[in-house]
Protein backbone atom coordinates (compact mmCIF):
# COMPACT_ATOMS: atom_id res chain seq x y z
CA UNK A 1 0.00 0.00 0.00
CA UNK A 2 3.08 2.24 0.44
CA UNK A 3 6.10 3.16 -1.31
CA UNK A 4 8.09 5.87 0.25
CA UNK A 5 8.01 5.68 3.80
CA UNK A 6 4.62 7.72 4.89
CA UNK A 7 3.00 8.13 1.71
CA UNK A 8 0.80 6.32 -0.21
CA UNK A 9 0.79 5.80 -3.80
CA UNK A 10 -1.72 8.56 -4.81
CA UNK A 11 0.72 11.28 -2.64
CA UNK A 12 4.05 9.58 -4.47
CA UNK A 13 2.10 10.11 -7.71
CA UNK A 14 1.13 13.82 -7.19
CA UNK A 15 4.88 14.50 -6.70
CA UNK A 16 6.50 12.77 -9.32
CA UNK A 17 4.06 15.19 -11.50
CA UNK A 18 4.48 17.98 -9.84
CA UNK A 19 7.92 17.19 -10.63
CA UNK A 20 7.25 16.43 -14.44
CA UNK A 21 5.95 20.28 -14.30
CA UNK A 22 8.98 21.96 -12.94
CA UNK A 23 11.30 20.48 -15.37
CA UNK A 24 8.90 21.07 -18.31
CA UNK A 25 8.26 24.71 -17.02
CA UNK A 26 12.69 24.78 -16.57
CA UNK A 27 13.00 23.60 -20.59
CA UNK A 28 10.36 26.03 -22.06
CA UNK A 29 12.53 28.78 -19.72
CA UNK A 30 15.74 27.66 -21.08
CA UNK A 31 14.53 27.47 -24.71
CA UNK A 32 13.10 30.99 -24.40
CA UNK A 33 16.29 32.28 -23.46
CA UNK A 34 18.42 30.46 -25.45
CA UNK A 35 16.25 32.14 -28.58
CA UNK A 36 16.67 35.51 -26.73
CA UNK A 37 20.17 35.17 -26.62
CA UNK A 38 20.43 34.42 -30.29
CA UNK A 39 17.69 37.12 -31.25
CA UNK A 40 19.75 40.11 -29.04
CA UNK A 41 22.92 40.10 -31.10
CA UNK A 42 21.35 40.16 -34.21
CA UNK A 43 19.58 43.19 -33.21
CA UNK A 44 22.33 44.80 -31.67
CA UNK A 45 23.96 44.41 -35.11
CA UNK A 46 20.92 46.13 -36.98
CA UNK A 47 21.60 46.49 -39.97
CA UNK A 48 23.57 43.74 -40.95
CA UNK A 49 22.18 44.00 -44.66
CA UNK A 50 20.54 46.79 -46.95
CA UNK A 51 17.53 48.72 -46.20
CA UNK A 52 14.61 49.55 -48.34
CA UNK A 53 12.88 52.66 -47.84
CA UNK A 54 9.54 53.17 -49.79
CA UNK A 55 8.74 56.75 -50.94
CA UNK A 56 4.55 56.65 -51.17
CA UNK A 57 4.99 59.29 -54.41
CA UNK A 58 6.99 60.22 -57.21
CA UNK A 59 10.82 60.76 -58.02
CA UNK A 60 11.51 64.67 -57.61
CA UNK A 61 8.30 65.91 -55.47
CA UNK A 62 8.09 67.58 -51.80
CA UNK A 63 8.18 63.62 -50.00
CA UNK A 64 11.16 62.07 -52.32
CA UNK A 65 13.33 65.37 -51.99
CA UNK A 66 12.91 65.50 -48.49
CA UNK A 67 13.70 61.72 -47.87
CA UNK A 68 16.85 61.44 -50.30
CA UNK A 69 17.96 64.87 -48.73
CA UNK A 70 17.68 62.83 -44.60
CA UNK A 71 19.05 59.03 -45.68
CA UNK A 72 22.38 59.61 -46.37
CA UNK A 73 22.89 61.15 -42.48
CA UNK A 74 20.23 58.08 -41.27
CA UNK A 75 23.05 55.84 -43.16
CA UNK A 76 25.84 57.78 -41.26
CA UNK A 77 24.32 57.79 -37.87
CA UNK A 78 22.59 54.39 -38.06
CA UNK A 79 26.47 52.84 -38.48
CA UNK A 80 28.00 49.49 -39.53
CA UNK A 81 28.01 50.53 -42.81
CA UNK A 82 24.13 51.06 -43.53
CA UNK A 83 22.90 51.23 -46.57
CA UNK A 84 19.31 52.51 -47.61
CA UNK A 85 18.04 51.53 -51.18
CA UNK A 86 15.63 54.28 -51.81
CA UNK A 87 12.26 52.59 -53.98
CA UNK A 88 9.30 55.09 -55.34
CA UNK A 89 5.80 53.23 -55.06
CA UNK A 90 3.59 56.04 -56.01
CA UNK A 91 -0.15 55.22 -56.42
CA UNK A 92 -3.34 55.98 -54.47
CA UNK A 93 -2.08 59.53 -52.62
CA UNK A 94 0.31 57.30 -51.12
CA UNK A 95 -1.98 53.92 -50.36
CA UNK A 96 0.02 51.64 -52.71
CA UNK A 97 2.61 52.25 -50.64
CA UNK A 98 1.56 52.50 -47.21
CA UNK A 99 -0.44 49.21 -48.06
CA UNK A 100 3.07 47.31 -49.33
CA UNK A 101 5.01 48.54 -46.33
CA UNK A 102 2.73 47.43 -44.13
CA UNK A 103 2.16 43.67 -45.24
CA UNK A 104 6.05 43.23 -45.32
CA UNK A 105 8.18 41.30 -42.59
CA UNK A 106 8.64 44.22 -39.07
CA UNK A 107 11.96 43.15 -39.10
CA UNK A 108 13.31 47.35 -39.58
CA UNK A 109 14.87 45.88 -43.46
CA UNK A 110 11.63 47.95 -44.78
CA UNK A 111 11.02 51.65 -43.84
CA UNK A 112 9.78 54.25 -45.66
CA UNK A 113 8.04 57.69 -45.42
CA UNK A 114 4.46 58.24 -44.08
CA UNK A 115 2.24 61.21 -44.56
CA UNK A 116 -0.13 62.14 -42.36
CA UNK A 117 -3.01 62.80 -42.84
CA UNK A 118 -2.62 61.48 -46.21
CA UNK A 119 -2.34 57.53 -44.11
CA UNK A 120 -5.40 58.41 -42.33
CA UNK A 121 -7.65 59.44 -44.87
CA UNK A 122 -6.75 56.01 -47.22
CA UNK A 123 -8.93 53.80 -44.75
CA UNK A 124 -11.92 56.31 -44.98
CA UNK A 125 -11.85 56.57 -48.65
CA UNK A 126 -11.40 52.48 -49.14
CA UNK A 127 -11.50 49.72 -46.08
CA UNK A 128 -9.81 47.46 -48.27
CA UNK A 129 -7.04 49.64 -48.87
CA UNK A 130 -4.59 47.51 -47.46
CA UNK A 131 -3.26 49.38 -43.92
CA UNK A 132 -5.14 50.92 -41.01
CA UNK A 133 -4.08 54.06 -39.01
CA UNK A 134 -2.63 51.50 -36.74
CA UNK A 135 -0.16 49.64 -39.51
CA UNK A 136 2.91 51.84 -38.70
CA UNK A 137 5.29 52.39 -36.00
CA UNK A 138 6.64 56.21 -36.05
CA UNK A 139 10.30 56.53 -36.05
CA UNK A 140 10.41 60.30 -35.93
CA UNK A 141 8.56 63.15 -38.14
CA UNK A 142 10.65 65.09 -40.45
CA UNK A 143 9.12 68.41 -41.06
CA UNK A 144 5.29 69.77 -40.80
CA UNK A 145 4.48 72.21 -43.44
CA UNK A 146 0.39 73.83 -43.48
CA UNK A 147 -1.27 73.84 -46.30
CA UNK A 148 -1.94 77.38 -47.82
CA UNK A 149 -4.42 79.56 -49.83
CA UNK A 150 -2.70 80.75 -52.86
CA UNK A 151 -3.49 83.11 -55.55
CA UNK A 152 -1.08 84.96 -58.67
CA UNK A 153 0.67 87.97 -57.50
CA UNK A 154 -1.30 89.83 -60.19
CA UNK A 155 -4.86 88.46 -57.97
CA UNK A 156 -6.87 91.07 -57.22
CA UNK A 157 -6.88 89.06 -53.74
CA UNK A 158 -4.66 90.26 -51.45
CA UNK A 159 -5.80 88.96 -47.99
CA UNK A 160 -8.24 85.88 -46.61
CA UNK A 161 -10.85 88.03 -46.09
CA UNK A 162 -11.16 89.22 -49.88
CA UNK A 163 -11.02 85.68 -50.83
CA UNK A 164 -13.72 84.60 -48.69
CA UNK A 165 -16.08 87.52 -50.20
CA UNK A 166 -14.80 86.67 -53.45
CA UNK A 167 -15.83 83.02 -53.66
CA UNK A 168 -19.24 83.70 -51.78
CA UNK A 169 -20.37 86.60 -54.61
CA UNK A 170 -18.85 84.03 -57.54
CA UNK A 171 -21.85 81.08 -58.39
CA UNK A 172 -20.13 78.10 -57.66
CA UNK A 173 -17.51 78.95 -55.82
CA UNK A 174 -13.95 80.06 -56.80
CA UNK A 175 -11.68 77.15 -58.48
CA UNK A 176 -9.15 75.91 -56.00
CA UNK A 177 -6.62 73.39 -57.41
CA UNK A 178 -5.09 70.59 -55.18
CA UNK A 179 -2.79 68.19 -55.96
CA UNK A 180 -5.85 65.00 -55.44
CA UNK A 181 -8.94 65.49 -54.09
CA UNK A 182 -7.79 62.93 -51.10
CA UNK A 183 -5.21 64.96 -50.56
CA UNK A 184 -4.26 66.76 -47.02
CA UNK A 185 -4.50 69.89 -49.14
CA UNK A 186 -8.05 69.01 -50.40
CA UNK A 187 -8.98 68.34 -46.66
CA UNK A 188 -7.61 71.68 -45.26
CA UNK A 189 -9.71 73.41 -48.18
CA UNK A 190 -13.06 70.94 -47.38
CA UNK A 191 -12.45 72.11 -43.43
CA UNK A 192 -11.95 76.01 -43.85
CA UNK A 193 -14.69 76.29 -46.41
CA UNK A 194 -17.00 74.63 -44.03
CA UNK A 195 -15.94 76.56 -40.87
CA UNK A 196 -16.46 79.79 -43.42
CA UNK A 197 -19.64 79.16 -45.00
CA UNK A 198 -18.32 79.14 -48.64
CA UNK A 199 -18.57 76.93 -51.59
CA UNK A 200 -15.16 75.92 -53.68
CA UNK A 201 -14.60 74.00 -56.39
CA UNK A 202 -11.84 72.01 -56.07
CA UNK A 203 -10.10 70.76 -59.25
CA UNK A 204 -7.72 67.88 -58.76
CA UNK A 205 -4.43 68.27 -61.32
CA UNK A 206 -2.33 65.24 -59.98
CA UNK A 207 0.44 66.99 -57.98
CA UNK A 208 2.20 70.08 -56.43
CA UNK A 209 4.06 70.96 -59.42
CA UNK A 210 0.73 70.96 -61.54
CA UNK A 211 -1.21 72.40 -59.13
CA UNK A 212 1.39 75.81 -59.14
CA UNK A 213 1.70 75.34 -62.87
CA UNK A 214 -2.10 75.67 -63.37
CA UNK A 215 -2.67 78.81 -61.28
CA UNK A 216 0.36 80.73 -63.18
CA UNK A 217 -1.05 79.54 -66.53
CA UNK A 218 -4.70 81.02 -65.04
CA UNK A 219 -6.26 78.28 -65.31
CA UNK A 220 -7.65 78.38 -61.80
CA UNK A 221 -8.57 80.65 -59.73
CA UNK A 222 -6.30 79.93 -56.74
CA UNK A 223 -4.39 76.75 -55.39
CA UNK A 224 -3.84 74.93 -51.56
CA UNK A 225 -0.35 73.35 -51.81
CA UNK A 226 1.97 73.05 -49.02
CA UNK A 227 3.69 76.74 -47.50
CA UNK A 228 6.93 74.98 -49.57
CA UNK A 229 5.74 74.76 -52.33
CA UNK A 230 4.52 77.69 -52.71
CA UNK A 231 7.10 79.83 -51.77
CA UNK A 232 9.38 77.95 -53.82
CA UNK A 233 6.98 80.64 -56.40
CA UNK A 234 6.54 83.30 -54.42
CA UNK A 235 7.93 86.18 -56.86
CA UNK A 236 4.69 84.74 -59.02
CA UNK A 237 2.29 84.41 -56.85
CA UNK A 238 0.68 85.52 -53.44
CA UNK A 239 0.17 83.56 -50.60
CA UNK A 240 -2.50 84.75 -48.46
CA UNK A 241 -3.05 82.83 -46.20
CA UNK A 242 -1.38 79.38 -44.03
CA UNK A 243 -3.69 76.86 -42.45
CA UNK A 244 -1.74 76.77 -39.25
CA UNK A 245 -1.53 78.10 -35.59
CA UNK A 246 2.09 79.56 -35.90
CA UNK A 247 3.92 81.07 -39.13
CA UNK A 248 6.25 78.78 -40.84
CA UNK A 249 10.25 79.70 -40.87
CA UNK A 250 9.69 79.74 -44.69
CA UNK A 251 6.84 81.83 -44.59
CA UNK A 252 7.20 84.43 -41.64
CA UNK A 253 5.23 87.38 -43.59
CA UNK A 254 2.49 85.06 -44.71
CA UNK A 255 -0.70 85.39 -41.89
CA UNK A 256 -2.28 81.88 -40.45
CA UNK A 257 -6.00 81.14 -40.50
CA UNK A 258 -5.91 80.87 -36.41
CA UNK A 259 -4.52 84.87 -35.71
CA UNK A 260 -7.08 85.42 -38.67
CA UNK A 261 -10.04 84.37 -36.37
CA UNK A 262 -10.51 80.91 -37.69
CA UNK A 263 -9.98 77.06 -36.56
CA UNK A 264 -9.37 75.43 -39.24
CA UNK A 265 -5.35 74.01 -39.69
CA UNK A 266 -3.84 71.67 -41.93
CA UNK A 267 -0.53 70.29 -42.29
CA UNK A 268 1.40 67.74 -43.99
CA UNK A 269 3.28 65.83 -41.68
CA UNK A 270 6.00 63.94 -43.72
CA UNK A 271 7.60 60.79 -41.37
CA UNK A 272 9.83 58.13 -41.44
CA UNK A 273 8.20 54.58 -40.17
CA UNK A 274 8.71 51.00 -40.16
CA UNK A 275 5.76 48.37 -40.00
CA UNK A 276 4.10 47.96 -36.68
CA UNK A 277 5.51 44.82 -34.73
CA UNK A 278 9.26 45.80 -35.40
CA UNK A 279 10.98 44.98 -32.23
CA UNK A 280 11.82 46.92 -30.00
CA UNK A 281 15.52 47.42 -29.82
CA UNK A 282 15.43 48.02 -33.70
CA UNK A 283 13.11 50.83 -33.17
CA UNK A 284 14.88 52.30 -30.52
CA UNK A 285 17.63 52.47 -32.37
CA UNK A 286 16.60 53.68 -35.93
CA UNK A 287 14.91 56.76 -33.76
CA UNK A 288 18.02 57.44 -31.91
CA UNK A 289 19.91 57.53 -35.45
CA UNK A 290 16.84 60.03 -36.99
CA UNK A 291 17.49 62.07 -34.37
CA UNK A 292 21.22 62.56 -34.96
CA UNK A 293 20.60 62.84 -38.67
CA UNK A 294 18.35 65.64 -38.04
CA UNK A 295 20.71 67.38 -35.65
CA UNK A 296 23.89 67.12 -37.74
CA UNK A 297 25.07 70.78 -38.79
CA UNK A 298 25.42 69.25 -42.95
CA UNK A 299 22.22 67.83 -43.24
CA UNK A 300 20.48 70.94 -41.75
CA UNK A 301 22.94 73.15 -44.13
CA UNK A 302 21.50 70.96 -47.26
CA UNK A 303 17.87 71.27 -45.89
CA UNK A 304 18.57 75.31 -45.91
CA UNK A 305 19.63 75.02 -49.40
CA UNK A 306 17.15 72.68 -50.41
CA UNK A 307 14.53 74.71 -48.96
CA UNK A 308 12.99 72.24 -46.58
CA UNK A 309 11.76 73.14 -43.28
CA UNK A 310 12.68 70.85 -40.36
CA UNK A 311 10.29 70.20 -37.91
CA UNK A 312 11.21 67.32 -35.46
CA UNK A 313 8.23 65.22 -34.17
CA UNK A 314 9.40 62.46 -32.04
CA UNK A 315 8.22 58.69 -32.89
CA UNK A 316 5.90 57.97 -30.04
CA UNK A 317 4.06 61.28 -30.60
CA UNK A 318 3.17 60.58 -34.29
CA UNK A 319 1.56 57.88 -32.74
CA UNK A 320 -0.59 59.86 -31.05
CA UNK A 321 -1.56 62.76 -33.80
CA UNK A 322 -2.30 59.54 -35.99
CA UNK A 323 -4.93 58.87 -33.45
CA UNK A 324 -6.51 62.27 -33.53
CA UNK A 325 -6.38 62.84 -36.61
CA UNK A 326 -8.41 59.79 -37.31
CA UNK A 327 -11.52 60.84 -34.59
CA UNK A 328 -11.26 64.27 -36.24
CA UNK A 329 -11.30 63.54 -40.16
CA UNK A 330 -13.90 60.62 -39.76
CA UNK A 331 -16.41 63.09 -38.53
CA UNK A 332 -14.91 65.94 -40.98
CA UNK A 333 -15.99 62.61 -43.69
CA UNK A 334 -19.35 62.19 -42.38
CA UNK A 335 -20.79 65.75 -42.78
CA UNK A 336 -18.37 67.36 -45.83
CA UNK A 337 -16.59 64.30 -47.85
CA UNK A 338 -13.42 65.85 -49.59
CA UNK A 339 -13.69 63.76 -52.74
CA UNK A 340 -16.66 65.90 -54.13
CA UNK A 341 -14.80 68.82 -55.75
CA UNK A 342 -17.49 71.01 -54.38
CA UNK A 343 -16.86 70.29 -50.69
Amino acid sequence: MFGRKGLNVAEQTWILKRKGLLMTKIVTLLTILLGLAQIAPAQADYPERAITFIVPFSVGGGSDQTARALIPFLEKHLGNGAKIAVVNKPGAGGSVAYAEMAGTKPDGYTIGMVNLPDAVTGPMLNANVGYTTSSFNYIGGINKEPSTITVKADSPVKTLEEFITLARAKAGGLTVGVPSLSNVHSVGMTEFAAEAGLEVNKIPLNGGGPTMNALLGGHIDSASVSVGAAMKKKDKIRVIAQMSDERAETAPNVPTTVELGYKTTSYVIRSFAAPSGTPAPVMEKLRAAFRLAMDDPEFQATARKQRIALTFVPGDKLVETAAELDTRLSKLWKTNPWMSKGN
